[in-house]
């Protein structure tokens, strides 16, 4: 047989299917679909679809150990019967396993709607769990996306992310969970954004963490705390909504470099309390209709600039802690500043109106600096301490107290006679005739424009799962991908041969 001068033969269609049998070999594994209709062992790569909805009377409904596996929920359900119920899936090997998704699937009454342990390289999302104790649980997972997934009625935590590394969650609902609605712990550069936990114990719980950023989340209505920070390191906490929750806004306890910008806590016991932590920092928030806006204890090196604090029963209080700055804050209503045995601070260009208690200091506070205050208040000062200086001498500027009734002959804005502070007559030498707008620092304004900087970097759209998946769909170092390639080279060569001789 010739085509257009070219003699075609027997041995020529021998390399032909030769070759495409060696193509076929190659090609991934997970190419192919198998459908799956009833519990079942993942144990080989592929793509793997849920045919229909089942209840499931066994301990494990679908188990994976193979790496390379989409499991295909197809928004199928799969439901615990009265009888059966650990793991809705579970995905483990104790030698490790990479490159899992799954996705489109529900799970009801389950001990654990999906759990993913010892694995690298893993997408889950559009999961919805109900009932049961966990939700969706990760154990000793790296390289992590999260998406789209809903987790309430759990009797435990909804989300759960242990020993977790790497990760983007987004688009989350953890609602009616018992306990938490997310838990993290002992997880680093996890990013949490655009999501919602309401109605559970502990809205977000991190502990022993670090590197992690929240943005642009809701916690609301929880039994304890919007968000709970333990022990953990290099938090950012942005755009965040706390509200109505039964404990605080969010608790930070015994961590260290934490942020919380550009965020609103409404209707909170605690707006944001501060215990046993130090170098943090909280700017640019809205506080409001809480027992305490902001409330530190124990707590040192930290800096609390430009909040809104407005009709709390109190605004700022301060006990037992150390060099911190409260600068340039806004407070409005309530007792508005309160120091406890709070020794070498600094409150500093604050405007306060409509307050019934201005700034107060108790029980052995000492050493601290009070000056470019505004202070409009039933009872404008108050202290009790040691040592305290209430104007600075660096700049022989006091604060401005509503009260004041003092004169200012030479015209100059510092009032002739001191400003006397009860009950023991400590002075304010240069008291201030007109309310001062205290001109923020420049670190202050440096502050609020990385916090602007962080938010939109976080903002920036991600790859897609679906993009993910693409591309773990082939291993360039696998065995079967050189040997394919091998087979290539080596069939290529016997053609070539083929032709020199003049046999094709």
């Amino acid at each position: 047989m010739r085509i257009k001068g070219y003699r075609i033969t027997k041995e020529f269609f021998l390399v032909i299917f030769f070759m495409l049998s060696v193509l076929a070999l190659i090609l991934p594994a997970n190419a192919q679909v198998n459908h799956i209709s009833t519990c079942t062992l993942i144990d080989e790569p592929g793509y793997y679809v849920l045919d229909s909805d089942f209840v499931v009377n066994k301990t494990t409904c679908i188990e994976i150990r193979s790496s390379d596996v989409t499991l295909d929920g197809e928004n199928h359900k799969i439901t615990a019967g009265l009888f059966g119920g650990t793991y809705g899936v579970l995905i483990y090997h104790q030698a490790g396993l990479k490159n899992i998704t799954i996705k489109n699937l529900s799970f009801e009454n389950w001990v654990y709607g999906v759990l993913l342990r010892d694995v690298s390289k893993a997408s889950v999302y559009n999961i919805k769990t109900k009932a049961g104790f966990f939700g969706i649980y990760f154990s000793n997972v790296k390289d992590l996306t999260l998406r789209n997934c809903r987790v309430y009625d759990v009797k435990k935590t909804g989300f759960g992310l242990e020993g977790v590394d790497d990760a983007e969650l987004s688009n989350l609902e953890g609602k009616s969970n018992t306990e938490n609605g997310i838990l993290l712990s002992n997880s680093e550069r996890i990013l949490i954004y655009n999501s919602v936990f309401e109605d559970n114990g502990f809205g977000i719980y991190l502990k022993n963490s670090k590197d992690i950023t929240i943005n642009k989340c809701k916690s609301a209505l929880n039994e304890k705390f919007g968000l709970y920070v333990y022990n953990s390191e290099n938090v950012r906490v942005s755009g965040l909504e706390a509200l109505q929750n039964k404990f605080d806004g969010i608790k930070v306890y015994s961590s260290k470099n934490c942020k919380i910008y550009g965020s609103n806590f409404e209707g909170n016991r605690n707006g944001i309390f501060f215990e046993n932590t130090r170098e943090s920092k909280v700017i640019d928030n809205t506080i409001s209709n809480s027992e305490n806006g902001i409330f530190v204890s124990n707590s040192k090196d930290n800096y609390f600039t430009s909040n809104e604090l407005l009709n709390n029963k109190k605004g700022i209080v301060s006990t037992s802690s150390s060099y911190n700055l409260f600068n340039s804050n806004r407070i409005a209503g309530g007792a508005a500043i309160s120091f406890q045995d709070t020794s070498s601070s600094t409150i500093t260009g604050n405007w306060i109106e409509n307050a019934e208690r201005g700034i107060f200091l108790v029980r052995e506070s000492q050493r601290n600096l009070i000056y470019l205050n505004s202070i409009f208040a039933d009872r404008n000062a108050y202290d009790e301490g040691k040592e305290n200086l209430w104007f600075s001498p660096e700049l022989k500027k006091g604060n401005y107290y509503s009260d004041y009734k003092g004169s200012d002959a030479y015209g100059d804005g510092i009032g002739d006679q001191d400003y006397i502070i009860p009950p023991k007559n400590v002075k304010d030498i240069y008291p201030s005739m007109s309310p001062i707008s205290a001109e923020k620092k420049e670190v202050i304004k440096e502050e609020k424009e990385t916090s602007k900087k962080e938010i939109k970097e976080t903002n920036t759209p991600l790859p897609s799962p679906e993009q993910k998946v693409e591309e773990s769909m082939i291993d360039f170092y696998s065995f079967e991908f050189l040997f394919g390639i091998g087979a290539l080279i080596v069939i290529a060569t016997l053609v070539a041969l083929l032709i020199r001789d003049k046999i094709l």
